[in-house]
């Protein structure tokens, strides 16, 4: 966002940045868009954030580290266009319990098929994640 917003900028567009801040920080009140980064309980302590790409979870992994846990879970669902083989490796570092669920969207990846491909991801599938249906 910030970045269009310089693009924009330099097209001759007049943002004042306290504007573009308030737009950022209120996105989801704004747009009605929410789940980046959404912080929905505090104790225990439960975030919300629908990264879907490689970077996008990078960033939501990279947020986690600023915070300490004993356990993390993490709900993990995708839409069937996605490239999972590239994002699922991300999960590793930490050995979190993964739980796989559909999206309710009619382009959501069954949690059969994702959990296939979990399995030929990670070898060791039944110490790296419990899957619930």
């Amino acid at each position: 966002m910030l970045a269009a917003c310089e693009i924009l900028r330099g097209l001759g567009w007049k943002l004042k940045t306290n504007k573009i801040q308030y737009a950022i920080k209120n996105t989801p009140k704004i747009t009605g868009f929410m789940g980046r980064w959404e912080i929905l309980k505090i104790s225990p302590f439960i975030i919300a954030d629908i990264a879907h790409n490689k970077q996008g979870l990078q960033n939501t992994l990279s947020n986690l580290k600023n915070y300490s846990y004993h356990t993390l879970r993490v709900v993990f669902g995708v839409v069937k266009d996605k490239e999972i083989e590239n994002i699922i490796p991300l999960l590793t570092p930490k050995k979190p319990f993964i739980t796989l669920r559909n999206p309710n969207v009619p382009r959501a990846l069954p949690v059969d098929e994702l959990e296939t491909v979990f399995k030929k991801i990670f070898t060791k599938l039944q110490k790296v994640f419990k899957c619930f249906r």
